[in-house]
């Protein structure tokens, strides 16, 4: 039986690293020193067939990846939380050491903790040790990167982003996917219920569902007819005419740097955006999964009814935050809500969406 705990648990599971610090010095000890591929996936969980997960999954390049792999199926992520996770396998040092477990975390940047602030990532312990360190993509969490582990002047690859996401025109906090995205047109008005305009974190669609919000003028909102990605126009005109998606420019990038000719040993560090919401994607892979024979997994009615109260709705801030997604996910088709439904105000679940 799949409950929602166990829905939740092995979400936060997909944030482990798939390399030990302990293992490093190996690495760089054991004769000639091997180059080294770390790849992370936002928000990756058990979803896969070989993990015993959803058996509808298509997914024939893991599989082979695991095929020539070891697989560590009892992993679970230092801290369910995006920042303090992150900081936690970077650096080696338990959230319960730092201190460091997520309160405020848009607010609050990692290299501020006073355990964390000096210690070294295991980017930095390559780079000290002879090798040039590269990467791209989603490695540290948003907003919390700290460029100068990387490799000088061409050592970074393609910004993270959750783009390309609907935009109606209106600037809010700044100029990127977080502060301008919004749902797809057409997944705000299927949702029963809140306002008329989802923010991007749960929207889902085909790129091919050219997203248009019209101009109300009332409000100040201009409109807007097309995607947003990296703050920019993204260009989609039909499957064969578009930019590639942030994803798809970081399995370019990394591609031609293993292809590269390197006088050093080298790290390439690739941070896959994806699964993370919001779930917009070519049409094709909407196509291998029609809405009619998906596979629901099987829950309990009354799984919450033994959970701790601070758990659950209507908790304060994060705590809730996984079931309320999994309600809103069963009920609306994937709109992810931030704000109570009948209300006028923003609640306090998510303080970097405001």
């Amino acid at each position: 039986m799949e409950t929602r705990r166990h829905f939740i648990k092995q979400s936060a599971a997909g944030l482990v690293s798939v390399l030990a610090l302990s293992q490093l010095n190996c690495l760089m000890t054991a004769g000639r020193p091997k180059n080294v591929l770390f790849i992370i996936c936002d928000d990756l969980n058990d979803s896969l067939e070989n993990l015993g997960g959803h058996p509808q999954a298509v997914t024939p390049n893991l599989d082979r990846l695991m095929q020539k792999s070891v697989r560590f199926t009892n992993a679970h992520s230092n801290d369910p939380i995006c920042g303090p996770s992150r900081a936690s396998f970077l650096t080696g040092i338990y959230p319960h050491k730092s201190g460091y477990f997520g309160y405020k975390q848009q607010q609050n940047h990692w290299r501020k903790n006073p355990v964390l602030k000096g210690a070294k990532t295991f980017m930095e312990h390559f780079g000290a040790n002879g090798y040039d360190v590269y990467g791209t993509g989603k490695i540290f969490h948003n907003g919390h990167e700290d460029w100068s582990v990387w490799k000088e002047d061409d050592g970074f690859g393609i910004e993270p982003t959750f783009g390309p996401v609907a935009w109606d025109g209106s600037f809010k906090r700044g100029t990127h996917d977080h502060d301008l995205g919004l749902a797809l047109p057409s997944v705000s008005k299927d949702c029963p219920d809140g306002p008329q305009k989802w923010r991007w974190t749960s929207s889902f669609g085909s790129l091919a569902d050219v997203p248009a919000y019209p101009p109300e003028p009332e409000k100040g909102i201009p409109g807007y007819k097309g995607w947003i990605c990296f703050g920019k126009p993204f260009h989609y005109d039909g499957p064969d005419d578009r930019d590639l998606m942030p994803d798809e420019l970081n399995a370019q990038w990394a591609s031609a740097i293993l292809d590269k000719k390197h006088d050093n040993p080298f790290m390439l560090c690739v941070g896959m955006n994806r699964p993370h919401s919001c779930w917009h994607a070519p049409q094709k892979y909407f196509d291998m999964h029609p809405l009619e024979s998906i596979q629901l997994p099987p829950f309990l009615e009354n799984d919450l009814e033994d959970c701790a109260k601070a758990l659950r709705p209507p908790a304060k801030f994060w705590a809730d935050s996984g079931y309320r997604k999994y309600e809103r996910i069963m009920r609306c088709g994937g709109v992810d809500n931030w704000e109570t439904p009948g209300s006028t105000g923003v609640s306090g679940l998510c303080q970097f969406c405001r």
